[in-house]
């Protein structure tokens, strides 16, 4: 039996990471493979009770500061992970970009000594950038050097294709992981709470300083869907109660009260699974996302969605989506676009 490395990033309170991580593994079960994962999850103890039966192992690492240190002990400990496995394979995600240069670089490690000892190596579908900082060229050199060693290498936005299709022969644009995932209902979930409402599907996670300004944006965008006929139905992907950045829509409860639905308040979050959460977006009639996985559930439902980015990150994910595999006139900066215009676009 293939003996085969899987990098996942479940472990997040992350219902998106959490959908790719269980397609992957799911498809490389079917196929007979023997899997070990191995992640960064800042809770490895709360990852196993959700997956009982996978064997996780903790990723080495060191940290940066030691640094000429570190580079040394990656290579070796990416030289014994190489030894003991027959494949590599790397669940999609979104960090290969400067905001994660530490990942960039264990990964640059990982493939070669993969590489070194021939065998398989297959990035799942990944986006690719944005590079900036003082380490923008160090990042995209790694980065264009794991494009050439991979056996094959997904990619899940056109921005990203556009940007690295010429690295190698074996970059292939294709839908996210995500996306076909199946829809199920909670249990315990009564669906006459939401009958006979135009459900507005919304997630927004709040990476922006200017967040005075997009409180009164977005508090005048459930007014002007409410003045519609419109329920604002907030539905987070990420939702770490530990970390402000990574809870979708907490920012906006205390503004928006009673004008708009809060998944939170129907059902406990942490009881749900990613399934669960593509049959809420499948409930809504339309959808207004700067969410990347909520975005990939609306369009694999045949939603029509506004897919919103502040900056250059969600840019490259929601941008080039909708590029692929969408429309780019769905695409909108809320730092530039008035809320009227949105508004127009959801109901063209």
């Amino acid at each position: 039996m293939e003996k085969v490395l899987l990098i996942s990033c479940a472990g997040y309170d992350n219902f998106g990471d959490e959908a790719m991580f269980k397609e992957i593994y799911k498809d490389l079960k079917s196929r007979g493979k023997s899997i070990t994962v191995a992640y960064y999850s800042f809770d490895l103890k709360k990852t196993k009770e959700r997956h009982p039966n996978v064997n996780f192992i903790k990723l080495k690492d060191l940290p940066r500061r030691l640094g000429s240190i570190r580079k040394p002990f990656m290579d070796i400990t990416s030289q014994i992970y190489a030894a003991q496995y027959d494949a590599l394979y790397i669940t999609g995600a979104g960090n290969l970009t400067s905001l994660y240069t530490k990942h960039i670089e264990n990964i640059y490690f990982l493939v070669s000594a993969f590489k070194k000892k021939n065998k398989y190596i297959e990035f799942r579908p990944q986006s690719v950038g944005p590079f900036f900082g003082s380490k923008k060229s160090i990042d995209e050199s790694y980065v264009k050097e794991i494009v050439k060693i991979a056996d094959k290498f997904y990619v899940r936005d056109y921005i990203s294709y556009e940007y690295i299709k010429e690295t190698s022969e074996n970059v292939k644009l294709s839908n996210d992981e995500a996306w076909d995932l199946e829809i199920i209902k909670p249990k315990e979930f009564n669906p006459s709470i939401l009958e006979n409402k135009k459900l507005v599907g919304v997630s927004i996670r709040p990476f922006r300083t200017e967040k005075e300004y997009l409180i009164k944006w977005f508090k005048a965008l459930v007014d002007e869907l409410n003045s519609k006929g419109y329920t604002p139905f907030f539905i987070p992907i990420c939702y770490n109660e530990q970390s402000p950045e990574y809870q979708d829509n907490y920012f906006l409860k205390t503004i928006i009260g009673e004008k708009g639905i809060f998944l939170e308040d129907l059902i406990d979050i942490n009881s749900l699974e990613p399934e669960n959460i593509k049959y809420f977006v499948n409930m809504c009639q339309k959808c207004i996302g700067l969410s990347y996985h909520f975005n990939v559930f609306s369009l694999s439902l045949g939603k029509r969605v506004i897919s919103l980015y502040y900056e250059d990150y969600y840019k490259v994910k929601n941008l080039g989506l909708q590029k692929a595999f969408g429309n780019t006139e769905n695409v909108v900066n809320p730092l530039k676009v008035k809320v009227k215009e949105v508004i127009d676009l959801l109901e063209k």
